[in-house]
């Protein structure tokens, strides 16, 4: 069918052009064989929003809803995205309720509806989506960002079995030093402190320069606090 070919031509595309306006160019050029598919519209919006060409990346994800494809979901969920890169959480989050009012059974789109709430600071509504799209599909991203949710609410034991979850479903994980770093603080606010020297200590081999990292020696400094708390080593 059409949307097999243009998908072909895109997987090619995508193994052969690392640039990313060549491959704009080149996906542009399909534009007789694959427009009104929706798959199109939404890989072509999708290609501007990376290049930063926002009026182009919506005028295109809205010229795709415009046909009746198979791909609305997706193109719905390519606006929202703007909004998240313009750092619009409110707008973002309007379209991202409508994607699952819409499409209730899709975890992407309670994930991202997450990501608009965590914009916000709204992390009790935050949780609830990340909660959903794992209850849907479980993925390591939506745990991921569960972590910060988690930490940002305080609740430490959380945060820790959000990463086993995490790490189960992908061990790269242990790399995201954002991540990482929520861990450690959560075992040294639990006073499980090996624990957490331990992570930190995973960071330092995985990414040698990271002790230049300021997040990386404020959480270990933070660490170094609690332990001064609990007595265990001189202010």
């Amino acid at each position: 069918d059409m949307v097999g070919e243009c998908k072909t031509i895109l997987e090619a595309l995508e193994s052969t052009e690392p640039d990313l306006q060549k491959k704009i160019l080149a996906w542009e050029a399909h534009e007789l064989k694959c427009a009104g598919t929706g798959f199109y519209e939404y890989h072509l919006g999708t290609f501007y929003l990376r290049a930063d060409e926002l009026q182009k990346s919506s005028a295109t994800f809205l010229q795709g809803l415009a046909y009746d494809t198979d791909f609305r979901h997706a193109l719905l969920l390519g606006q929202g995205k703007i909004y998240l890169f313009q750092q619009d959480y409110a707008n973002a989050a309007s379209l991202f309720k409508s994607v699952i009012t819409e499409f209730p059974d899709w975890y992407v789109g309670n994930h991202f509806l997450g990501l608009s709430f965590l914009g916000l600071d709204k992390y009790e509504d935050a949780i609830k989506y990340f909660t959903a799209a794992n209850d849907i599909y479980p993925n390591a991203e939506s745990y991921r960002h569960l972590i910060l949710a988690y930490e940002a609410t305080g609740r430490d034991e959380a945060v820790i079995a959000a990463l086993d979850s995490a790490y189960s479903l992908d061990p790269e994980i242990l790399k995201d030093k954002t991540a990482v770093l929520a861990i450690v603080r959560a075992y040294a606010n639990l006073g499980n402190f090996e624990v957490g020297k331990d992570f930190l200590a995973l960071l330092w081999k995985e990414f040698p320069d990271i002790k230049n990292d300021q997040d990386y020696y404020d959480t270990g400094h933070y660490l170094r606090g609690k332990m001064v708390e609990a007595g265990l080593i001189e202010p």
